[in-house]
């Protein structure tokens, strides 16, 4: 059993580095969708180009008393 799980954990990592990324089928989390992506793109190219701004905010701990959820 160690064998099969430690090739198959090499296939899955020769995989990414082959391609230098996950695909969407090896990391279904949602952050990765292609729309998310490309609203994250265009985010990046707008400040990069000076049209948008990084506004700073308060994150907040799941047991801070502050946390308005």
């Amino acid at each position: 059993m160690r064998s099969s799980v430690f090739t198959a954990m090499k296939m899955f990592i020769a995989g990414i580095t082959g391609k230098r990324r996950v695909s969407a089928d090896e990391c279904p989390d949602p952050f990765y969708s292609d729309s998310n992506m490309n609203e994250l793109k265009r985010r990046i190219d707008n400040i990069r180009s000076g049209k948008g701004t990084l506004k700073e905010h308060v994150l907040f701990d799941e047991n801070d008393e502050e946390n308005p959820d």
